[in-house]
């Protein structure tokens, strides 16, 4: 009396045999009895709430069909890498994964992109500063206040760095948008008058920034709070507007403190 496949059950009642009682027993012993073993279910799908009566032994095959939808339900899993090993790239336990998942942004003090933020047509609210190291492009329309310097970014054509503080003119010249620039002076028109004042130093063929109004930052500068500002030689700053027939007067800024001048006569 033992349990037999399909093939050879049917084999013992094809055309002409007579079955003996042992291979009536293998036959019972074969199939599910309603007595012995409960209603049988044909189809799972028939079972709104299946349960397993112990493990499960995929064989080699794998649950398909499983949508992220429905992993999702998995809440109360406990496994550890040993038990579910790492899959595609993942590289620490699968329980401290799902014990460090944060079910809001506001749970990480300090969240971080690990790729651009598409803002899909939405917008960023709320109250508080946003803090940036770098340009910001905007291909829109900038509404709201300003507090701080207007750049240009120019590029220098020449042999030499020009150094921050220095007072610069634009040459004709341009690399791209970027326009050439050189030192400004006083006493030759054609390089008067003078777009600005250079952020930091710019190097030989490199690119930088020249504030044309606003605030900028500059430690040290020497001059006197709440003194003006005029263009004295070659790319040079003084307090007193230059005199002598063959000089021209811009005033290109004021004083603000020790560390800050407010630039506010470009072009003039």
């Amino acid at each position: 009396m033992a349990e037999q496949g399909r093939t050879t059950l049917k084999s013992y009642f094809e055309t002409g045999d007579k079955p003996t009682q042992v291979q009536f027993e293998d036959l019972i012993d074969s199939v599910v009895n309603i007595s012995d073993d409960g209603t049988p279910i044909t189809n799972l799908v028939e079972d709104t709430t299946p349960q397993l009566g112990g493990n499960l032994d995929l064989n080699g095959n794998n649950i398909g069909d499983a949508t992220a939808a429905d992993l999702t339900k998995l809440n109360e899993v406990t496994a550890t890498s040993t038990e579910l090993n790492y899959v595609d790239g993942v590289t620490s336990a699968i329980q401290t994964q799902i014990d460090g998942k944060l079910a809001n942004v506001v749970d990480d003090t300090t969240p971080q992109l690990g790729g651009n933020l598409d803002l899909n047509s939405n917008d960023i609210t709320g109250t508080g500063n946003i803090d940036i190291t770098g340009s910001v492009t905007v291909s829109g329309e900038f509404l709201g206040d300003l507090d701080g310097a207007v750049f240009v970014r120019v590029y220098n054509n020449t042999a030499s760095t020009i150094n921050k503080g220095d007072a610069v003119y634009l040459t004709g010249g341009n690399n791209g948008d970027k326009p050439h620039v050189d030192l400004a002076d006083s006493s030759n028109a054609n390089k008067m008058p003078a777009l600005g004042i250079v952020k930091e130093n710019i190097n030989p063929s490199s690119e930088g920034q020249v504030a044309v109004s606003g605030k900028i930052n500059f430690s040290s500068h020497g001059f006197t709070a709440g003194a003006n500002l005029y263009i004295n030689g070659l790319g040079a700053l003084q307090e007193t507007a230059p005199t002598g027939e063959g000089n021209l007067i811009q005033k290109i800024g004021k004083v603000v403190s020790p560390n800050i001048i407010l630039v506010q006569g470009a072009f003039r």
